[in-house]
């Protein structure tokens, strides 16, 4: 990052190219991951069991199944919102940040 102005940082990641979008989205590895790849962050992909470790959903271990590269946001499974109306109808998006790639599926091997 070139600047510290947090209007030009916002920009550059609203503007930026698919692939370097694509790069954005790392999540911090487990403790097993990390002392077998010694690696300490992985580009999510689909299919890669994932863990969340802040928010609402703290806690629930699920694997990824879309990744929306536009805004950001990971869809995982078991991880849903609704009202009384219509409960638990509409999938809720989560950051990279929150959650934590485990070792039981993911591209980098088990």
């Amino acid at each position: 990052m070139l600047s510290s102005k947090p209007g030009k940082q916002r920009k550059r990641q609203v503007f930026a190219s698919a692939h370097v979008k694509r790069k954005m989205l790392v999540s911090p590895v487990s403790d097993d991951l990390y002392q077998k790849h010694r690696v300490r962050k992985l580009s999510v992909r689909t299919g890669d069991s994932v863990r969340i470790v802040r928010g609402d959903f703290a806690g629930l271990v699920g694997k990824v199944e879309t990744i929306d590269y536009s805004s950001g946001k990971l869809y995982v499974e078991g991880i849903s919102h609704g009202s009384k109306i219509r409960p638990a109808t509409a999938k809720t998006g989560v950051g990279a940040a929150v959650l934590e790639a485990t070792p039981e599926r993911t591209h980098m091997g088990a």
